[in-house]
């Protein structure tokens, strides 16, 4: 395994980079970029699959690192991992080992937990989903951020998408329920015991009052405008997967 970094805003790409053997299947999802404002320094993640274990790569040094171990088992099908605040964060079930997008295995709630590897100790924490999280959803719920705040989205009984964000990082008193919109409103009629609907939001603007999101059942995003409850498809060429990104002028040496 190797891998190579690219800044497509100035146009260069290193060379190979953080060759090693691994055992069993590379997954380009447990592979992770991020950077730690402490030592100003860009750092690689590396989340062993099916395993606690985790390797980091600083920039410049060329070599993995051993760090401590995630409290929960990496599991492919919810590394849907986020960056924010110089530290990496996703949502892990505990003594869950289906692999199918559905949670019909999970038993409460209290087994879902947050995630918080932060770059600059380079140990993990975990954080609890808002109270109003009540119930085990029909799909696996999913984090994102939104205006720097990060965001906890589920499925609420297979008639609304509900989005809780974080106003103050790692406060779990600071949830706070932004949207709850109507799969009605999103123009999505599919049936949940046929498909599991995963939506997942990309970014969104307040001066608008628009959010954008993508889902797995169409080849198209969706722009919500939650001040008139519209929405609007946006082709996205049968994309996997859409990330949002931000423009660095920095340049490796």
């Amino acid at each position: 395994m190797w891998f190579r970094f690219w800044n497509p805003a100035t146009r260069t790409i290193s060379e190979k980079l953080g060759s090693c053997r691994v055992d069993g299947q590379v997954h380009y999802s447990n592979l992770k970029f991020g950077y730690d404002s402490s030592t100003d320094i860009y750092k690689v993640v590396y989340f062993l699959p099916e395993t606690t274990n985790v390797r980091i790569f600083n920039m410049g040094d060329n070599v993995w690192r051993n760090i401590q171990n995630s409290p929960v088992a990496h599991h492919l099908y919810n590394m849907n991992v986020v960056h924010l605040s110089g530290s990496f964060n996703w949502l892990a079930i505990h003594n869950y080992n289906n692999d199918d997008y559905d949670c019909k295995d999970i038993n409460n709630i209290e087994q879902f937990v947050i995630i918080s590897l932060d770059l600059g100790t380079e140990t993990h924490s975990q954080l609890l989903p808002p109270q109003g999280f009540q119930e085990v959803p029909f799909v696996i719920p999913n984090l994102s951020v939104l205006k720097d705040c990060l965001c906890f989205c589920h499925d609420f009984k297979q008639t609304h998408f509900v989005i809780w964000q974080m106003k103050e990082f790692r406060v779990e008193e600071s949830w706070t329920q932004f949207l709850k919109i109507s799969y009605h409103n999103l123009q999505i009629d599919h049936d949940f015991n046929y498909f599991n609907i995963y939506l997942s939001t990309i970014c969104l603007s307040e001066k608008n009052d628009t959010l954008l999101l993508t889902t797995n059942c169409e080849s198209s995003a969706i722009l919500y405008n939650w001040r008139d409850n519209s929405a609007k498809r946006i082709d996205k060429s049968w994309w996997f997967n859409v990330h949002d990104y931000v423009e660095s002028l920095v340049t490796y040496c």
